[in-house]
């Protein structure tokens, strides 16, 4: 992948999972994501999130409001680590969001 994305600059690879590295000193992550609409038109959908052990998981907007299909919306991802730097360190820890479509869940 680093090589498709170095030959296209400014290409976003739009893959379903998310990988996150506190670096010594840093508490905080935000990523941004799209989000494209293959269902049917007037569609909502609500973000479920269950955050990695030690993380603290925000999305804004936590709806997203599709009026036509291939709509694309985008939104953001920040990762909020609970643990203070320096003490005890976690090496892996799994989470997962959803998007769940407002009328069937």
């Amino acid at each position: 992948c680093l090589e498709i994305l170095q030959m296209n600059r400014g290409f976003t690879l739009n893959y379903p999972s998310i990988s996150v590295i506190f670096r010594r000193g840093m508490t905080s992550k935000m990523i941004k994501r799209r989000l494209t609409n293959v269902g049917s038109p007037n569609s909502t959908y609500s973000v479920e999130v269950m955050a990695p052990k030690g993380v603290k998981v925000r999305v804004k907007p936590q709806r997203l409001i599709f009026k036509h299909i291939n709509q694309s919306l985008r939104y953001r991802i920040w990762f909020i680590s609970r643990k203070r730097t320096g003490t005890e360190s976690v090496s892996f820890a799994q989470g997962h969001l959803t998007w769940v479509h407002s009328r069937n869940s």
